[in-house]
């Protein structure tokens, strides 16, 4: 085996780096070499752009030996990313077959949603320092060597208190993207020729960390709504100041369980309603379908421009199929979904942005997702067997099922969520096991498609 010790520590030591001594990876099975550093063992050495990886020859033969790299894992870039050989899987990367997508279908990236926690520690590992506008760049550069157009940010809200007679939602939580990082923001992915695409988040927990029920009353619903609709026309006018290309209604993260006809006729009526003021102070595409998709109506539909399609939510697999997993097998859920999306919503169907969403960890199809960020229950994450061939499988599935699709107007494929770093394997959070295909083979697929 050759010993890519040396060479590989020099990489690492004169990386852009966030805490004194340079940085890089580390997993279970290290041992101390002296203070800060540790040997790994079977380490797979992967190029960090992407264009250097022919795909998928590259991972039959990976080149593999053994690193000693710095801890705590703080770099922001590396030339060269490495990783123990296990966390290529159990499963042949798949070939790309019918990439890329049209010219004519946009081509996006999601950055990681936790952008004030990580300012001044972009790869959130204890010990770190680090510039996360300096991350964000370089993040940047990587996203237009992948092909996409357009870079896609989160803007997270939360209730001031839930028992307050008239409700209302901070402009921002405390640790989401301000209106000045906003601006930032757009101005820097603008220089590189990246349009930016604004999400949003709203947390199942108020201001004073009081939770939000899923089940509410019907009046509770309609306080919820009557607050949202002047908070979403606010956030509105600030994306149009700052020219965010596209902007969404609706949110992620909370929402209801139960859409009985009734809450179904609210939802419909309160969103027509923010549609129809968004509209009125914004000259950009209306996206909005995170939240409940297949239960808009036609008024609805009529007041946004483009549906937000995602492709994870409701694919299962049963213990044979995961132990058999193919693209083959994927794709038919996945077209399945699109088809069951396109009988809900009827003749009067919207351009479509198709999200992409895969973990890498060996039963991601069976147990879904795990926060990936921070470490919970005494870092159960690390319990998680790493995969990176699961998410290549159900990425190639997913892009395959949007090409072969019929159902749609396919207006944009967006990738979700790519970390700020090149940091993979885990310490205080958890790269190895995440949705962001950042380094892996995932990321590989993605760059066939976007072409």
């Amino acid at each position: 085996m050759q010993n890519l010790r040396s060479p590989l520590k020099l990489i690492l030591l004169i990386s852009v780096s966030a805490c004194g001594g340079g940085g890089g990876d580390g997993g279970s099975g290290g041992g101390d070499v002296d203070s800060g550093e540790v040997l790994f063992s079977q380490m797979t050495t992967v190029p960090s752009d992407v264009r250097m990886i022919s795909y998928p020859d590259f991972y039959q033969t990976p080149p593999s030996g053994d690193v000693t790299v710095v801890d705590p894992y703080c770099s922001l870039t590396w030339d060269i990313v490495t990783y123990p050989t296990s966390y290529l899987g159990e499963f042949p990367m798949p070939p790309v077959q019918g990439a890329p997508l049209l010219a004519s279908i946009r081509r996006g990236v999601a950055v990681k949603d936790y952008w004030d926690y990580g300012l001044t520690n972009p790869s959130t590992n204890e010990g770190c320092t680090g510039d996360l506008h300096t991350a964000f760049i370089a993040t940047l550069e990587r996203l237009v060597r992948l092909g996409a157009d357009h870079v896609i940010i989160f803007r997270d809200t939360e209730l001031v208190d839930i028992n307050a007679p008239t409700l209302q939602f901070r402009p921002w939580a405390s640790w989401a993207i301000s209106d000045s990082e906003l601006s930032w923001i757009v101005a820097q992915a603008n220089t590189f020729g990246l349009k930016v695409h604004e999400y949003r988040q709203v947390t199942n927990i108020d201001s004073n960390g009081v939770m939000l029920s899923n089940t509410p009353t019907l009046a509770w619903m309609t306080k919820y709504l009557d607050a949202y609709i002047p908070y979403i026309v606010d956030r509105a006018q600030v994306a149009e100041q700052n020219g965010v290309e596209a902007f969404e209604l609706d949110w992620g993260v909370y929402w209801w369980g139960d859409w009985t006809p009734e809450r179904v006729a609210l939802f419909n009526s309160k969103m027509t309603e923010a549609a129809q003021q968004v509209r009125g102070v914004y000259s950009g595409i209306i996206l909005s379908g995170q939240i409940a998709s297949w239960t808009y109506d036609q008024m609805l539909l009529n007041n946004i421009d483009w549906f937000i399609g995602d492709l994870f939510s409701n694919i299962n697999v049963d213990s044979t199929e995961n132990a058999n997993l193919s693209v083959t097998m994927l794709k038919a859920k996945y077209l399945d979904r699109m088809s069951n999306l396109a009988n809900a919503h009827g003749p009067s169907k919207k351009p479509v942005v198709w999200q992409v969403f895969a973990q890498s960890h060996r039963d991601y199809l069976l147990i879904h997702w795990i926060e990936d960020g921070f470490c919970v229950n005494n870092c159960m994450q690390n319990s998680l067997q790493t995969d990176f061939s699961v998410q290549a499988i159900q990425y190639e599935a997913m892009l395959e099922a949007i090409a072969e699709q019929t159902h749609f107007v396919t207006a944009s494929v967006d990738a979700k969520s790519y970390w700020f770093v090149d940091v993979i394997l885990p310490r205080d959070s958890f790269p190895n096991i995440s949705q962001s295909p950042r380094n892996k083979p995932a990321e590989s697929i993605l760059y066939e498609w976007f072409k």
